[in-house]
C-alpha cells in the first residue's frame, strides 16, 4: 500500500519535469540559429509525439514549418499533423 500512496507525488514530479523540459527548450530555441537547432527541434519533436498530446505536437509542427520555411526535411519519429 505504501506505494499507492506515492505514486500522486510521483505523478505530479513527473509533470513537473516535462513543464520544466518544455521551458527550457522555449527558452534556448531560439538562441540558435536554424542550421544548429535542427537537432533540438528534433529531438522536441520526438518528445512531444510520444508523450505530448495532439494540440502540442501540432502546434510543434507548425513552428517547426516556420523555423524552415524552404522545406527542409526534419527527422520525424511521428506523423505529419499539419
Amino acid at each position: 500500500m505504501k506505494i499507492v500512496s506515492h505514486l500522486p507525488h510521483e505523478f505530479m514530479a513527473l509533470i513537473l519535469l516535462v513543464v520544466d523540459a518544455r521551458a527550457l527548450f522555449e527558452r534556448v530555441i531560439g538562441t540558435f540559429p536554424p542550421d544548429r537547432a535542427r537537432p533540438l527541434w528534433e529531438r522536441w519533436a520526438r518528445h512531444e509525439y510520444q508523450y505530448g498530446d495532439l494540440a502540442a505536437a501540432q502546434k510543434l509542427e507548425k513552428r517547426m514549418a516556420e523555423a524552415y520555411p524552404n522545406g527542409e526535411n526534419l527527422r520525424r519519429s511521428g506523423p505529419l499533423l499539419l
